[in-house]
Parts: structure tokens; sequence; C-alpha cells
């Protein structure tokens, strides 16, 4: 598994392919393959550590195991400039506890809102969006979550690419982001086409994402964290059309 696929799992591609399953499509939502460039700046309140591993591997280790036990609402500003399909900006809010995971995205391109909700509970996932045009109605539909849904697969995806053999950590550091003290990594695999950096807190939540690829910079940063969170925040925002009889599996 490729870290690109992984980063867009946490940005850009949750909006399309939470709107394409909503709208009944079915086509490939693609974006390129993201890397970030070599060697990064230290951002304001960022420590710089000397050395870095040459090699990922226990470090890495139970990251899925420490998400697990992280309960947090955060949000999340999304952006992309400079790629083929012109620039892109949007907010992302995700809500997780226990095995509860929603997420709210917010984005605007070429002058165009999308709003779209998505929820993931242990036995329904629902794709929620407010209507857009007269004599359409807010809606939320559901289905059965299917194999690799779920709140536990967003770090344990992560996890995979972290101590795969051919990843590299180049540079390491520490920085504050939205309140929580985060480790940084600067990484290289054979997977990217160059270097890519994520920051990680204490309990596994990415809180931030840089990268670069075919012209395009994306990034995904936490602006606020909160750990005060409830089950009600995972109760579909609309009425509810069950699509179990025709999803397939």
């Amino acid at each position: 598994m490729r870290f690109s696929k992984w980063l867009v799992l946490l940005s850009l591609i949750v909006a399309s392919s939470m709107l394409a399953w909503a709208c009944g499509g079915g086509g490939d939502n693609k974006s390129p393959t993201q890397t970030s460039p070599a060697g990064p700046t230290a951002a304001a309140g960022e420590t710089p550590q000397s050395g870095g591993t040459p090699q990922a591997g226990g470090q890495f280790s139970g990251l899925s195991a420490r998400f697990a036990q992280a309960n947090f609402k955060a949000t999340f500003d999304v952006k992309s400039t400079g790629g083929t399909q012109g620039d892109f900006a949007g907010t992302m809010i995700m809500y997780k506890k226990g095995d509860l995971l929603r997420e709210d995205f917010q984005s605007e391109s070429g002058g165009q809102t999308t709003t779209a909700t998505y929820i993931t509970t242990p036995d329904k996932s629902y794709v929620c969006s407010p209507a857009t045009q007269a004599g359409e109605s807010d809606t939320c539909y559901s289905a059965p979550v299917q194999p690799g849904e779920g709140a536990g697969q967003i770090v344990a995806d992560l996890e995979k690419v972290l101590t795969a053999s051919s990843l590299q950590v180049v540079s390491t550091s520490s920085r504050n982001i939205a309140g929580e003290d985060a480790d940084c990594y600067t990484i290289r695999s054979s997977d990217l086409e160059g270097d890519a950096e994520i920051c990680l807190s204490k309990e596994a939540v990415p809180l931030y994402t840089k990268s670069t690829a075919q012209g395009a910079e994306s990034t995904l940063e936490a602006t606020a964290f909160s750990r005060d969170v409830s089950d009600s925040d995972f109760q579909p925002p609309y009425p509810v059309t069950d699509t179990s009889a025709t999803s397939t599996p």
C-alpha cells in the first residue's frame, strides 16, 4: 500500500468518494500520487531533532492500538494547489469515539461549495448530504459496513505503510499542532516520488501531512482539537434511506 493512498483517504478523496456513493455513482475517483519536498523547514513551534533513523520499524509499531484508545473531535484544513484539476480548499471535522467515526467535509472548488457527512458504526455506514436544488431533501444513505471501513482502518493502513521495510525516516522533529504535542517525520520510500511529511499526536492521531507531486501541493493540518465527543455526534443528521437491498458486496 502506498503512503499516498493513505493521505488521499484522509484528505481530498474523502469528499469525492463520499459524494459518488451518495449519488449512486461507481466511477473511479483518483488523486495524484502525493509526495513532499525533501528537508522541510522547521515551522513555528517546531523543534528539530538531530539524526533520525535511517529506516522505519519498531518506532511505528502499535499505532493502531494507540489510536483505538483515542476519543476526539478535530478540525482540519485541507488544501491542494497547482494540480491539473485546479485549486481545492476545504475543511474536514473528524469525530472518533471507540469504533465510531464521523467526518464532516466542506469543500470549495471552481466557485462551488460541496458539503457531506460520512459516519461509520460497527454495523452501518452513512453518507449524508444536504439538498442542493429545489425539490430535493436532505438525505443520509445507509449500507452495511464493508471490509476496510471503520474507525480503526485509518491508522491500521497507516501502520502498515510506516512499518514497511522500504520506508526510511529522513528526519524527525516535534511540533505543537492545535494545542497537541506531535512527533513529526519526513519519510522516504520506493513507493514515493520524493519525501513526505507527517505529524502524529501521542494518541497516533494524524495532525498534519504535506505532500507535492506533478506540480500540485497538498496539505492537511489540524486547527482545533478537543476530547469532548459524545454518542449523539454519531447520529445521522438527516432522514435515512437504507440502500442495503441494492448494495453489492
